[in-house]
């Protein structure tokens, strides 16, 4: 099989590629993903010691993404792969120029010096000082390498693909003509192009999100306010202009920032949102996912609890990943009327809800006076226990949801509907191991916990389960406490 090496950019689409190049069944080195030091390095050392390009990382049957486009390195490898299939991928060029500004700008004003060296720019001063400088420089550089490029492959007269999946929507046709491959039965991954959850925003609330996305100057935003709807904006602002959302508690020590700081040279451009987890056991994670497994999340949600526009929804002012992508966002998008604040049993008399989700906590705060008058409820994020159950049906005459989750796994996960025996959503895939641990594989999975190695496959949740008639018994958390910042 020959090999396939990709001319692209940063936002050009490289992720979509990457997606539709392992449906298609090559295996596929996106250097701006996994292990990016270590390939990083290998391309360096090579180079350097005089190896061929590729040893050590010949593994893989696809490349793309940095440092293949960099002339240095492209130029040996159209000398070593004259056979190679290459694929260029192009873009709007102001499109691409104000996203990567975004970025580069931001690493400047906290101190990054290794931009410089990205950069490659003399004057300083004159960079920082004038933006339209800015702009037509890298314009410049960025057609410049590509230009080079282009001349290595048609010195040694080999053919390329040039695509544009971002601004004409090239796809499958063009892809596996080039290839020499069937069209698969499927949609083309246009990662980050079709942004199917703005659809459905309420014109009203637009101009709020787009006046916050104007004041996005990077590539991440972490998101801190004392009212709930500012992490709305905050998310749909991130979720249209492609920046990592970083949602954190108004109340966040400075440690902990720093350490969100400190760890954000590990993301990536397929990484969407990145949440902190801590337990009352062990170091804190940072969870990243993907916008794919995000929509998933919430449009699932909207279907799994039956979110309508006539729903009046009491959305407990949670801080957790949860609260946010299963109550907040899909009461927002599906129309319904709701309220956002801290939970307090006694606004269930003032309100006529249809739907009132709940955590066993939650529960257990209830006094026996309210009236839930036939609302829908749900109830989880942690472990819910017989007597909860006992107790929430005396006060509920409508269904009710026993669910399951974690910030590695998004809702929904495990369901059960006005029982706590669960099965998993039909897109999830679950099985216990010999220690009785439920492994989940899906939609929602994470990408991996930012800074180590990507979850790939399986992922080993470590709460323990049972398989029951009719389902999945849950028998007890992990020992830690999950927690959102």
């Amino acid at each position: 099989m020959s090999k396939i090496f990709v001319l692209g950019y940063n936002k050009t689409g490289t992720i979509s590629l990457s997606q539709s190049l392992q449906i298609l069944g090559y295996s596929v080195l996106h250097t701006g993903s996994n292990n990016f030091m270590e390939i990083l390095m290998k391309f360096s050392n090579n180079l350097e010691l005089g190896m061929g390009i590729l040893d050590g990382i010949d593994k893989y049957d696809c490349y793309l993404d940095y440092p293949i486009h960099e002339p240095t390195v492209f130029s040996h490898i159209v000398d070593e792969y004259p056979d190679a299939k290459y694929i260029s991928l192009t873009k709007n060029l102001d499109d691409y120029v104000d996203s990567a500004l975004r970025a580069k700008v931001r690493d400047i004003k906290n101190g990054n010096k290794n931009t410089w060296n990205w950069l490659g720019v003399g004057d300083e001063e004159v960079f920082r000082n004038y933006p339209e400088y800015q702009k037509e420089w890298m314009k410049g550089r960025t057609k410049f390498k590509h230009d080079s490029n282009i001349r290595f492959l048609n010195k040694k007269n080999i053919d390329y693909l040039d695509m544009n999946i971002c601004d004409d929507g090239d796809g499958w046709e063009k892809l596996c003509k080039f290839l020499n491959k069937p069209i698969p039965d499927m949609e083309f991954p246009h990662e980050n192009k079709s942004k199917i959850m703005l659809q459905n925003v309420n014109p009203e609330i637009v101009n709020h999100i787009d006046k916050r996305a104007e004041q996005l100057d990077g590539t991440y935003l972490i998101s801190k306010s004392e009212e709930r709807m500012d992490y709305v904006i905050d998310f749909f602002a991130c979720y249209k202009t492609n920046t990592t959302y970083i949602p954190v508690s108004s109340n966040i020590e400075q440690h902990h920032l720093d350490e969100i700081e400190s760890k954000s040279k590990y993301l990536t451009d397929d990484i969407a949102a990145v949440y902190s987890t801590s337990g009352t056991t062990g170091k804190s994670k940072f969870v990243t996912h993907s916008w794919s497994s995000i929509e998933w999340c919430v449009l699932e949600s909207i279907k799994e609890w039956e979110y309508t526009e006539d729903d009046f929804v009491y959305c407990p002012e949670l801080s957790n990943t949860t609260a946010l992508l299963m109550i907040t966002i899909p009461s927002f998008l599906s129309g319904a009327k709701f309220i956002i604040e801290k939970w307090n049993p006694s606004t269930i008399n003032k309100h006529a809800f249809t739907m009132i989700p709940m955590t066993p906590k939650m529960n257990d705060m209830l006094n026996g006076t309210e009236d839930f008058d036939g609302a829908r409820t749900t109830m989880g994020s942690d472990f819910v226990e017989q007597y909860q159950v006992d107790k929430f049906k005396e006060q509920c005459g409508g269904d009710w949801w026993c669910s399951w989750s974690m910030t590695e796994v998004l809702m929904p996960g495990m369901t059960g509907k006005n029982t706590l025996i669960m099965n998993p959503h039909k897109d999830y895939d679950v099985k216990l191991n010999y220690k009785s641990e439920l492994l989940v594989k899906g939609p929602g999975l994470m990408l991996g916990y930012l800074g180590e190695e990507r979850t790939s496959g399986w992922f080993n949740t470590k709460d323990i389960w049972e398989r029951v008639d009719g389902g999945y018994k849950f028998i007890s958390r992990v020992p830690k406490v999950v927690n959102h910042l």
